[in-house]
C-alpha cells in the first residue's frame, strides 16, 4: 500500500482500487464487513492478501465477513456458511460444504465446476476491456482466450456457463472472445439447457429452452460462443 500514497484515485488500476477499498474497510475495526466481489481484477498477490485477511478474521472471530461473489471456489475455502441466490431468490443456505455439494448435483442451475481449465498466459497487454488490462491465455493445444489478469505463467481459468452467449453467427458486441465450435451434447432440465460445444475444449453454456428453440440448434450444428474477458475467473 505504501506505493499508492499520494496517487489520484483515477490513476489506480482495478486491482489497486480493490486494495485501497479493503484497507479503508478494515482500518476502523468494524463489527461487520461486506465484501462485493473482493478479488475481481486482483493479481495473484492481491488475491492472496484478501484471502489472508478473511482467514484472519475467521480465526480471531472479532468481525463477521459477508462476501458476495460468483467465485464458488473462493467461497468453498473462505466461508463457514453460504446463502445461494438464483434470480434474487434464496435457493439454498447452510454450511458451505453442504450447500456446494447440493448445488453441484443439480444440473438445472449448471455445474459450478463446469468450464474449469488449466492454461498458460502467453501474452500480456493484448487490449483493454472496461478500463482493465487484458492478457491472453492458451487453454489446450489450440484455444486462446482473452482474460483480465496481471498474472503470468500457469493459471487455472473458469468460464461461467451462464455468461456465455450462443448464436448461429458471430454477434456484434464488445466481448473479446468469440469462438466457433460444434454442438456435441444438449441436456435439458426444466426451463434451462446445458449446451456442450467443442471449440477445441468442451465448453458448456447455460441457455433457456426458448433460446434453444429459437435458434433451432441440434447436436452436430456449428455455433458461435461469445463471452467477455471480464467474465473469465483466473486463479
Amino acid at each position: 500500500m505504501d506505493g499508492l500514497a499520494g496517487r489520484q484515485a483515477r490513476t489506480l488500476s482495478g486491482g489497486e482500487q480493490k486494495r485501497v477499498a479493503l484497507a479503508m474497510a478494515t482500518v476502523t475495526q468494524p463489527d461487520v464487513i461486506l465484501l462485493d466481489e473482493p478479488t475481481a481484477y486482483l493479481d495473484r498477490d492481491g488475491v492472496a492478501l484478501v484471502d489472508d485477511i478473511v482467514r484472519r478474521f475467521r480465526r480471531e472471530g472479532h468481525v463477521a465477513v459477508a462476501i458476495a461473489t460468483h467465485d464458488i471456489l473462493r467461497v468453498a475455502h473462505l466461508s463457514d456458511q453460504t446463502l445461494f441466490l438464483d434470480a434474487g431468490r434464496i435457493r439454498a443456505k447452510g454450511p458451505t460444504r453442504e450447500v456446494i455439494r447440493e448445488e453441484l448435483e443439480n444440473l438445472a442451475f449448471g455445474d459450478l465446476t463446469s468450464n474449469l481449465f488449466h492454461g498458460t498466459v502467453v501474452e500480456n497487454g493484448t487490449g483493454i476491456e472496461g478500463g482493465h488490462r487484458l492478457s491472453r491465455v492458451r487453454v489446450g493445444h489450440a484455444v486462446s482466450i482473452d482474460v483480465v489478469t496481471d498474472r503470468s505463467g500457469d493459471v487455472t481459468v473458469r468460464i461461467p456457463p451462464e455468461d456465455i452467449i450462443v448464436s448461429r453467427e458471430p454477434v456484434l458486441s464488445s466481448a473479446r472472445n468469440s469462438l466457433r465450435g460444434t454442438v456435441t451434447e444438449i441436456e435439458a432440465e426444466n426451463s434451462t439447457v446445458l449446451l456442450t460445444v467443442d471449440i477445441g475444449i468442451p465448453l458448456i453454456a447455460l441457455i433457456t429452452k426458448s433460446s434453444l428453440e429459437k435458434l433451432k440448434i441440434s447436436q452436430g450444428d456449428s455455433v458461435c460462443v461469445t463471452f467477455k474477458a471480464s467474465s473469465v475467473r483466473v486463479y
